[in-house]
């Protein structure tokens, strides 16, 4: 039994494959499937399983590489480090030079110190780190970063550095059980995944690995036996997943393990003479897949880039738009000018340059000018000296209040990161009396804001921060971000305070449909109790935007407001969910700030106003402004000065 099961995982059976067409009409799948679900194609829910199918291949193919010519005695790194470098460094420097004009003309200097430092963590393969550490909570969105795709690129470098390592190593000294080894390396990595439930595991390494030993497993089972047909359940899984699955279940690994036994499948079976093969050779599905790394590597700046150019110049937007919306006759245009660049790219960076004499001057010097580029943008802050210093409007865009600029008032690094310890909350304190009554910031990224405006205005009371990203505190509603302690700490911290002055603020909205039953129930509760013995002043939900305020008067310079009807959030479903939660608040020593009045009424009469000719009250999507900050806290000094009275 032994002998049988050993003679499955022989490597010494494994000889260099040749060109495979239905690997290479899986990598049209797998890169149209990337494309179609980043360019927001609904039926395409499952469209990013297209980067496991590539973790699944890659693993397959330079395992097959190594181990022939290890078998075959002429294996050498510096031979396989030299292929890599020709394979992978070409089309990424060229990808990188066409993006960095069009980044310095739109990004924002925020986007643009954010794009510059992708860049660098790009060409070093380190940019899955580099997205794991990103701040998502302030950063751009997504949709318009145009490097963040290369986390996958990096992880699979670092396996290309990693893996020929360990393959030496237990060739030489344990090649029978060299399977075994990576079966149970594997294994390791799936139980990584069930067994964490942080969300940056989507970009490391090890959670990864075990995707890459798939294609590995495969390549060897493959090599002492043959099985015809798989195909015909293989291609069908495949398709399934991609439709079946959405992103709600992106770090998630059943998902995966479903689309790769599909493709586990079709790469066992080997078989051209299938109706599947044939179809999988077709010219155009042939093209596609000899372009796919050129265009996966092009889809995200180019969707990003067209994201802001299509973003309207219009001053009245709507709320319910979408933000970076783009229809469907765009998107597929997009696609076609997507496969054709990526085609040219294959053929004239992929193909010819790597028999160029001129290869590796060509290299040396691109990434010579990508990294002295970078890290001279990076220390010019984003090259803000590229907008309008004239445009007050612009200049005020360029400022992001969200980012850590209060750490002359106290530690935001500390402090905004509060739990309810008293240990914390005692080191974020301003004490300005022991008279008044002390003040307590209770909330998520939008008290922060409130912290300067707060510090330099109310100069007769003591105050502390009690705050984090997204921290809505009074609720079980908990996310990486928010350091708070659970429920019981939570009813501890509230019966500890006693006559103090409560201020409440956090985005709530958005909350909803995470754990709406538990916002709805447990924070009424809370502030009520709170009322028992202190006062408490709530900063209702600050009201919405569908675009970024700030970076569309930097991409377009002549606008003189950015509003929508105010009678879209007066009647937006979540507001009033919002406010039916309000009214389980009792009245009595609780006093609520409605925003709606602030910010789509007394600015401007029947608008939500994020930006008029002389000001911006909201800076992102949601956050106010400093001058936004100030409305806001005019309302809580008024609330205050007459409690005093």
């Amino acid at each position: 039994m032994e002998h049988i099961f050993f003679n499955f995982f022989k490597i010494s059976n494994v000889k260099r494959i040749s060109f495979r067409s239905d690997i290479n009409g899986l990598r049209c799948v797998a890169v149209l499937s990337v494309v179609f679900y980043h360019a927001d194609i609904a039926v395409f829910k499952g469209g990013w399983l297209g980067v496991d199918i590539f973790f699944v291949i890659s693993g397959y193919l330079i395992s097959n590489i190594i181990i022939s010519e290890l078998n075959e005695g002429n294996f050498k790194f510096k031979n396989f480090y030299i292929r890599r470098i020709k394979r992978i460094l070409p089309a990424l420097i060229s990808t990188l030079l066409l993006t960095l004009p069009f980044a310095y003309w739109l990004l924002s200097p925020k986007a643009m110190y954010e794009f510059l430092n992708s860049m660098i963590a790009s060409v070093l393969f380190f940019s899955n780190y580099y997205f794991m550490n990103l701040e998502f909570y302030i950063a751009e969105s997504t949709k318009v970063m145009p490097l963040l795709h290369t986390w996958s690129l990096s992880i699979e470098e670092q396996y290309y550095i990693l893996f020929p390592i360990l393959s030496v190593l237990i060739i030489k000294n344990f090649k029978k059980y060299f399977t075994l080894v990576i079966i149970c390396l594997a294994a390791g990595s799936i139980y990584l995944n069930i067994l964490s439930q942080d969300v940056s595991k989507f970009y490391q390494l090890q959670f990864r690995i075990w995707e890459l030993f798939v294609g590995v497993l495969v390549m060897i089972i493959s090599s002492n036996i043959k099985i015809k047909h798989l195909e015909k359940i293989g291609f069908p899984t495949v398709v399934f997943s991609m439709f079946y699955f959405d992103d709600t279940m992106i770090n998630h690994i059943e998902p995966k393990l479903v689309a790769l036994l599909g493709v586990a499948l079709v790469i066992f079976s080997n078989n051209d003479s299938t109706y599947l093969s044939k179809i999988l050779n077709r010219k155009i599905i042939s093209a596609i897949g000899l372009s796919s790394y050129s265009v996966y590597l092009l889809h995200q700046p180019l969707f990003a880039f067209f994201r802001i150019l299509n973003d309207d110049n219009l001053e009245i937007i709507t709320l319910e738009k979408s933000n970076y919306f783009l229809d469907y006759q765009t998107k597929f245009f997009l696609i076609s000018i997507l496969l054709i660049l990526g085609y040219l790219q294959y053929i004239v960076v992929e193909k010819m340059l790597p028999t160029s004499q001129f290869l590796y001057p060509v290299i040396v010097s691109s990434l010579a000018i990508i990294l002295v580029l970078a890290i001279l943008g990076r220390t010019g802050t984003g090259n803000e000296n590229r907008f309008d210093s004239n445009n007050d409007l612009v200049q005020t865009a360029l400022t992001f209040p969200v980012i850590n600029k209060f750490d002359i008032i106290i530690n935001t690094e500390t402090c905004h990161k509060s739990s309810l310890k008293d240990e914390v909350t005692s080191l974020c304190s301003i004490q300005n009396s022991d008279k008044s009554r002390e003040v307590i910031v209770l909330g998520d990224s939008h008290s922060r804001l409130l912290l300067k405006p707060l510090s330099n205005k109310l100069t007769q009371n003591s105050i502390t921060f009690v705050t984090g990203d997204s921290c809505i505190y009074f609720s079980d509603f908990v996310n990486e971000d928010c350091k708070r302690s659970d429920r019981e700490d939570i009813l501890k911290f509230v019966n500890s305070l006693d006559n103090k002055i409560i201020i409440y603020i956090a985005d709530l909205q958005d909350k909803l449909d995470d754990s709406s039953k538990d916002v709805i129930e447990n924070i009424p509760y809370t502030l009520n109790k709170l009322a028992e013995k202190n006062i408490v002043i709530v900063v209702k939900q600050i009201p919405p935007f569908p675009v970024n305020v700030a970076n569309r008067i930097l991409n377009n310079p002549q606008l003189t407001a950015v509003k929508y009807p105010s009678v879209e959030w007066e009647s937006n479903e979540k507001r009033l969910t919002l406010e039916d939660m309000y009214s389980k608040v009792n009245i009595k020593n609780i006093f609520m700030i409605d925003t709606f009045n602030i910010f789509c009424s007394e600015i401007e009469n029947g608008f939500c106003v994020g930006a008029d000719k002389t000001n911006i009250y909201i800076h992102d999507d949601n956050h106010p402004s400093d001058k936004g900050s100030e409305l806001i806290i005019d309302k809580i000094l008024s609330i205050i000065k007459n409690i005093d009275i």
